[in-house]
């Protein structure tokens, strides 16, 4: 299906880089890529790389990715994956639990949270506050990757 953004479609492109991301590195390389992308703002697009070059990330892998069919199925996935009591954005889910701050001090609570190996994005916690308008879950299951889900609305699937 097309799927739509709250935000415009820049914020769908840019969660879909994030959702390669995810899909093919380790969750600790992911998401300080994720956390730097998020910190881009509104240069998001144009800091991939960048972001990507900071974290380890292979750029082919994900160019490949979001540039392919993979694309649209984790867009599909990641819709599925997002909880019906979603109400607000951002809807931050840690461990199953909703964010006690939603979203203020997500990055202290993400590396509160993580059972692994600390990402270096979490050896200086500067949370700057909200990061951006967005929905994600650190999972335990280490098969299982964060996500930047979606959800239906309507005749449309708004992703986040």
């Amino acid at each position: 299906g097309e799927y739509y953004c709250q935000h415009g479609d820049d914020e769908c492109k840019g969660n879909s880089w994030e959702q390669c991301t995810l899909a093919h590195f380790p969750k600790t390389d992911a998401i300080g890529f994720y956390i730097c992308m998020e910190d881009s703002g509104d240069s998001m697009l144009t800091n991939v790389k960048e972001c990507a070059k900071e974290y380890n990330i292979d750029y082919d892998v994900i160019s490949k990715c979001f540039n392919g069919p993979e694309r649209a199925q984790l867009q599909a996935k990641n819709k599925d994956l997002t909880p019906a009591d979603h109400k607000y954005v951002p809807w931050v889910v840690i461990n199953g639990k909703v964010s006690p701050s939603n979203g203020q001090n997500i990055k202290k609570e993400v590396c509160d949270a993580y059972t692994g190996t600390k990402p270096a994005s979490c050896t200086s916690i500067e949370d700057k506050g909200f990061i951006s308008p967005f929905s994600f879950a650190i999972v335990d299951d280490p098969k299982e990757q964060p996500i930047v889900p979606c959800y239906k609305e309507e005749n449309k699937i708004v992703v986040e």
